[in-house]
């Protein structure tokens, strides 16, 4: 709860503000997601972010 109150304006939701905690909690940084909007915006409290795996919307596109 405390995640989807900082970051209310994204409007993260259950599933990514659960991400966020969990990965806070156990020291996680490196995630696989397409949802660069949300992960992008995120801070841990030392001011370090996300690294993004993006995947493709179209597997077949490089």
């Amino acid at each position: 709860m405390e995640i989807d109150r900082q970051y209310e304006d994204l409007r993260p939701g259950l599933f990514d503000a659960s991400v966020v905690a969990l990965a806070e909690q156990v020291g996680v940084r490196r995630i696989a997601t397409r949802d660069v909007r949300h992960f992008t915006s995120v801070r841990f409290p030392d001011g370090g972010a996300f690294e993004l795996v993006v995947q493709p919307v179209d597997p077949d596109r490089s």
